[in-house]
């Protein structure tokens, strides 16, 4: 179980990267044809000001912050409880996707010392 967990976000956090590097790239060509037609329109890569990426990570850390906190209420355990919050919580705030991968590594090796 914990391998599986620990290769499922290694996975993700490496597919929200690689998915945020082609989407630059396609954010750059569709930029580069719509400037060579002539129009003035504004092609952004960002979602509501969030990187693709970071929305993946996101989805993927509050995830697993929903199984902390339940899992920290189920034992009683308020330091599990405020991880899985934080977890929860912290993708609202992050808009770039190496940040969003960092700060939930950090929640998740937090979790897992604080675990039993």
């Amino acid at each position: 179980m914990k391998k599986s967990l620990i290769l499922f976000f290694v996975l993700t956090c490496l597919t929200s990267v690689v998915y945020c590097g082609e989407m630059e790239d396609i954010a750059g060509q569709v930029q580069d044809a719509t400037s060579l037609m002539g129009s003035k329109a504004k092609q952004d890569s960002m979602i509501a000001g969030f990187e693709p990426g970071a929305l993946i990570a996101g989805i993927a850390f509050a995830t697993f912050g929903l199984y902390a906190f339940g899992r920290g209420k189920k034992r009683q355990n308020m330091p599990l409880m405020l991880i899985g919050i934080a977890l929860l919580v912290f993708p609202y705030f992050v808009r770039e996707t190496v940040w969003t991968i960092v700060i939930g590594g950090l929640l998740c090796v937090g979790f897992y010392f604080k675990r039993n």
